[in-house]
């Protein structure tokens, strides 16, 4: 990482897969908490991929499963299994989740893109502005505007 760009060192740990680091300074025992909720997290995940897995093999068998996964139409895999064992409106109920989750991960992103910007200058490795805060009552300066 020495011939990377300070932008690009920036970045990395917004994109990793554990970014619980960044909120260290929020923690009351950071060296214990981050690595469990790091590990909640990742099980939790694991779990739910399986048990969605587990759901669609039980619902096409796992020769279907295999050949709608491999066929054309993959994508539509969770809606046909819904659709056929809920009704149509559990498919289109999960196309509306689907649709709220891509809103949530942009928000997440950036939430988590800004904090990290915050704490880097709140360190003094980034802009100082960036790392300034307010009082708890008003901003001290206005927000940029576009």
């Amino acid at each position: 990482m020495e011939n990377c760009p300070d932008s690009s060192i920036q970045a990395r740990p917004v994109i990793s897969p554990f970014p619980f680091s960044e909120y260290a300074e929020e923690a009351r025992s950071p060296q214990r908490t981050i690595p469990i909720a790091t590990y909640l997290a990742v099980t939790l995940l694991a779990c739910f991929y399986a048990f969605t897995f587990w759901v669609l093999t039980v619902a096409f068998g796992v020769d279907g499963s295999i050949a709608f996964a491999t066929g054309e139409n993959f994508e539509s895999m969770i809606f046909e299994a819904s659709g056929s064992y809920l009704g149509s409106w559990a498919a289109i109920c999960i196309q509306v989740l689907i649709v709220t989750s891509f809103f949530a991960c942009i928000l997440a992103f950036h939430n988590a893109a800004a904090r990290y910007m915050y704490s880097r200058a709140a360190n003094g490795s980034c802009l100082r502005p960036w790392g300034a805060s307010a009082d708890a009552t008003t901003p001290r300066r206005p927000p940029p505007s576009c």
